[in-house]
């Protein structure tokens, strides 16, 4: 194939990931041309309601699938944890790379969170994980691209950010803003976070191939299993629901960290399991989920 459109939207990082995929294709594929498609999300337009009040999951990448639905464009690029938790029945996702999946604070670290700090977030999972660990914190919500967040950060507060996104523009190297990873076994993250998915049409076979051998099929074990997981919860990006697979190295079992929360009370529960050998993700997920529904009911 000579050429492909792919879509994506106009945010820096957006963009990135977009480049990111666009030189893949080019340096991997020796595809010739790889023409970028702008488009525009119900996400991007409406920047003051806060995600959790925005009706229906995918409210940043509605409108990218429809460039390809539409056939405006060849290929999509999403950020995999702004993915409705179902698959599209017309779209074939695939993942390609993931970045460092750890929730950030920025501005004061966990240690230096006390009754009272005012922490900015838009994610009911980092409030009811940080309120179960520091309480009486006093959160407000925060919208906006990833530059306009770090101009937010309230005075002798913190906001919280992805890890990913700050260390793929290259933010942390700004020595007047003071950056702290949580551990993944402080915050666990949203299914998905850090990782590119690309999607193509499931009736293009010569696209689906292409789109394949970009992808990493570990991480798209990884990604399926989390999906799943989230799927059967029935949660999206409003809810307080987070999970984490990674392959156990040097083995072929995969382990999974969920945690589950309730934003009224800040109670939460956590679990982590292995896979079963030769295990399907998706029944991974089923399993996991089922299992730590019975231990906590929202």
């Amino acid at each position: 194939m000579k050429s492909i459109k792919l879509a994506t939207r106009k945010s820096n990082l957006a963009l990135w990931q977009a480049n990111r995929v666009k030189f893949l294709l080019e340096s991997k594929l020796k595809i010739r041309s790889v023409e970028l498609v702008f488009v525009s999300t119900k996400g991007d337009v409406n920047v003051t309601t806060p995600i959790s009040q925005v009706k229906g999951q995918g409210i940043f990448v509605g409108e990218v699938r429809d460039a390809v639905l539409n056939l405006d464009a060849d290929l999509c690029v999403h950020s995999a944890k702004d993915l409705p938790s179902m698959d599209h029945e017309k779209l074939l996702t695939k993942f390609v790379e993931r970045e460092d999946p750890r929730d950030c604070l920025v501005g004061l670290s966990l240690e230096e969170l006390k009754r009272g700090t005012t922490v900015r977030t838009g994610s009911v999972r980092r409030k009811v994980q940080l309120g179960s660990m520091v309480e009486g914190l006093n959160f407000e919500d925060l919208r906006g691209n990833i530059e306009t967040r770090l101009t937010k950060i309230p005075e002798g507060g913190a906001i919280v950010m992805a890890a990913a996104a700050i260390k793929r523009l290259k933010l942390d190297s700004d020595k007047n803003v003071k950056f702290f990873p949580l551990d993944l076994s402080e915050m666990v993250p949203q299914v998905g976070q850090g990782a590119i998915a690309v999607e193509s049409l499931r009736s293009n076979a010569d696209l689906a191939q292409i789109v394949d051998q970009i992808s990493d099929p570990i991480l798209d074990y990884e990604l399926r299993a989390e999906r799943t997981f989230l799927s059967c919860i029935g949660g999206g990006c409003d809810a307080a629901v987070g999970a984490f697979a990674k392959k156990v190295q040097g083995d072929s079992t995969y382990l999974i960290t969920t945690f589950m929360g309730d934003e009224s009370t800040f109670d939460t529960k956590r679990i982590e399991v292995l896979s079963f050998d030769e295990e399907e993700p998706e029944s991974f997920g089923e399993r996991v989920a089922d299992m730590l529904l019975s231990k906590f009911k929202i």
